[in-house]
């Protein structure tokens, strides 16, 4: 195998990887309970809602500190995201009618 398909190997490895820990739906209350635990200083924190958050990480520098969940839908993302934002986050989302991922950063 060449130094290509080994290169495409693992970016399907990876890929595969990345969607099976996104998948898992969790609730509106729950994301924001596993935030609050997160965020002590809403003011240097980011949140943002998209269809893909993979891609979004990549687009804002691929941080450290970054997590994400995939919320029920989107009505429930954008929810979790206003409530946010209102407690002093910075926003930084994606206008898209499937964006159902929540991320901070």
């Amino acid at each position: 195998m060449g130094a290509l398909e080994d290169l495409q190997a693992v970016s399907r490895i990876i890929n595969h990887e990345f969607e099976t820990e996104v998948k898992v739906v969790v609730s509106e209350s729950a994301i924001k309970a596993e935030i609050e635990n997160i965020v002590t200083n809403y003011s240097i924190w980011t949140i943002g809602v998209a269809e893909h958050p993979g891609r979004r990480k990549i687009e804002h520098g691929n941080p450290h500190q970054w997590h994400q969940w995939n919320a029920e839908n989107e009505t429930a993302a954008r929810s979790v995201e206003k409530y946010f934002l209102a407690m002093g986050t910075k926003g930084s989302s994606v206008e898209s009618d499937k964006a159902h991922y929540v991320y901070i950063f």
